[in-house]
């Protein structure tokens, strides 16, 4: 008789979490915080690097931007004239940022994966996970996962830290050698306690069990728009709620009050994002093998061949 394996066990990842057991309502109302895309079978969960992934290229405008508001201040507090030495020694301390910035956005990956997706099939009552830039899918039990309410603390401006309580799915992947725990930690936010992860553990439960009925749908996936539109749709998005409040007497009396925080918004935000989404219009999420796709319901359609019409050999628009 082989002797069991020893299962390779994840350290320190428990510390401060809170177990949520596999039958037990958390008594929350299941919310889809975190899904991206749900059918009768499956549900796509977002996985928790998403999140810091999608802020790596806004960062670098918003390095830009204080890189110029640095620039800009020091050269007016200085004393005029400025020599080519005091010049050059602002222009290098504005583009430290800059190169902060964008060191971080290539030593994140930000720039090969927008992140991964964690999946939960109801009929095979599996989990299926591809690590993020890798290939190999991981398959798990979906009745053996163990699930938490994660705990992350960061370092806040307070000098306190801010609490994150991802939603942790636990499994054993028996196919390495030692057999090893994964975790797969979903990207719910919300709260700063582990009720922020509880309503999403319901909304799974309740799909295993019973299905999509029922459950509030998780928002739809916005139509793919050009590089040029996806590009500029935050600075459009914050230009039709800025004129909506305009149209207000009290909106057109506290403008001058406004203009002042509009424009920080709108260097450190906005226009940052704007960057953002063109840096990374091309850039992928990582990919499910096509199998996958095809059994989870989530592959996407063959692109329909436009037919070609020839008219005394010539080519016409049908």
């Amino acid at each position: 008789m082989s002797k069991p394996r020893k299962i390779r066990r994840l350290t320190g990842i428990r510390f401060g979490g809170k177990p949520l057991p596999h039958g037990y309502s958390t008594g929350m109302a299941p919310q889809p915080d975190g899904l991206r895309r749900i059918n009768n079978q499956c549900v796509e969960v977002e996985c928790f690097k998403n999140a810091s992934l999608a802020i790596s290229a806004p960062f670098i405008g918003c390095a830009i931007s204080f890189g110029i508001a640095f620039f800009v201040s020091m050269a007016a507090i200085l004393p005029a004239p400025i020599d080519l030495n005091e010049t050059l020694s602002l222009l290098f301390a504005s583009c430290l940022p800059l190169l902060f910035a964008v060191a971080l956005y290539f030593l994140e990956g930000a720039h090969r994966s927008r992140g991964n997706f964690i999946r939960i099939h109801r009929g095979t009552r599996q989990v299926y996970y591809v690590a993020n830039r890798k290939k190999r899918l991981q398959v798990f039990e979906w009745d053996k996962i163990e699930a938490m309410a994660g705990f992350i603390p960061r370092p806040s401006a307070g000098g306190g830290y801010a609490q994150f309580n991802p939603l942790y799915l636990i499994g054993v992947d028996y196919t390495m050698n030692p057999p090893t725990e994964v975790c797969m930690m979903c990207n719910n936010g919300g709260g700063n306690d582990a009720r922020s992860a509880m309503p999403l553990w319901e909304y799974l439960q309740l799909f295993m069990a019973f299905g999509p009925d029922g459950l509030p749908p998780p928002a739809p996936i916005p139509p793919r728009l050009s590089r040029r539109d996806t590009a500029w749709k935050p600075l459009r998005d914050w230009w039709s709620e800025k004129r909506a409040g305009l149209r207000t007497p009290v909106g057109r009396w506290l403008l001058p009050l406004k203009l002042p925080l509009w424009g920080i918004g709108l260097m450190f935000w906005y226009l940052p994002n704007c960057l953002g989404e063109y840096l990374q219009y091309n850039v992928p999420y990582t990919a499910f093998p096509k199998e996958n796709d095809e059994l989870c319901g989530f592959a996407e359609p063959a692109p329909k061949r436009k037919p070609v019409i020839r008219v005394n050999g010539e080519i016409i628009d049908p």
